[in-house]
């Protein structure tokens, strides 16, 4: 059976390109500057999705409790990932995706997010000393776009310091500034993120992409393109939904 999302969401999602003197996508501009309305049927649990849209409604509108953070109250998978970008300050916290002093006492332990696993090889305080000293001077460099950031990062990047570190580093680096420096005009994505694109890709449910690659236009994930959606949400929802997006048929 054919699938009809991408035909659907395709009737009210607009998008215009700013291009740059080489041609490449600098801005990504939504023809309306409005809040979507939210559907008056979201499924209550990530599991109750019998959809591709399903997942995505759920993404921008299933509102639950962090159990670390009860006294926000509910909040949406997207507005959770807001808070916890915007929570963090400084290089050793970009680089461990958690809340750290400036400088961790002589051995003791970062605190890091649960992304950074691959730190765990050899050492993990080295690597975080070694990419402060190596990021220590990004503030100074001025970037007109995210391409520019990641780009920069991954220039100072060493072994155990991958894709996933690299894009974590300068998204949460990027959120932070001021004006933020976003993804807009591309999604980037690796490890999870980049299985559960292939799966989709590979069934039929992304029909614009042929070859999937780590850093692809975001009108290439058209089909997940709901009102609200933009490129760090994309990469985030195919993270956070992943296994659910492997059980879709």
């Amino acid at each position: 059976m054919e699938r009809t999302t991408g035909n659907r969401l395709s009737r009210f999602f607009y998008f215009c390109c700013h291009l740059g003197s080489h041609g490449r996508i600098i801005q990504f501009v939504r023809m309306s500057s409005c809040t979507p309305e939210k559907p008056s049927i979201v499924p209550k649990n990530p599991e109750d999705c019998v959809s591709l849209e399903d997942l995505v409604r759920h993404y921008l509108y299933g509102k639950y409790t962090n159990k670390k953070q009860k006294e926000k109250g509910e909040k949406t998978p997207q507005e959770w990932h807001d808070d916890y970008l915007t929570s963090l300050e400084d290089i050793t916290d970009y680089i461990c995706g958690e809340k750290n002093t400036e400088k961790a006492p002589d051995g003791s332990n970062y605190i890091f997010n649960s992304h950074q696993w691959n730190f765990k090889f050899p050492s993990r305080q080295p690597i975080v000393n070694s990419m402060a000293t190596k990021l220590k001077d990004i503030y100074d460099v001025k970037f007109n776009d995210f391409e520019e950031l990641i780009d920069y990062v991954e220039s100072k990047k060493e072994s155990h310091f991958g894709e996933t570190a690299i894009y974590d580093f300068s998204l949460r680096y990027g959120w932070n500034q001021n004006p933020p420096i976003k993804p807009q005009a591309y999604v980037y994505v690796h490890s999870k993120p980049r299985e559960a694109a292939k799966y989709l890709v590979d069934h039929g449910f992304l029909k614009r992409i042929s070859n999937l690659e780590r850093r692809m236009k975001l009108e290439s994930y058209e089909e997940l393109l709901l009102p609200g959606m933009t490129a760090s949400d994309v990469e985030h929802f195919l993270c956070c939904y992943h296994d659910e997006i492997l059980k879709l048929k």
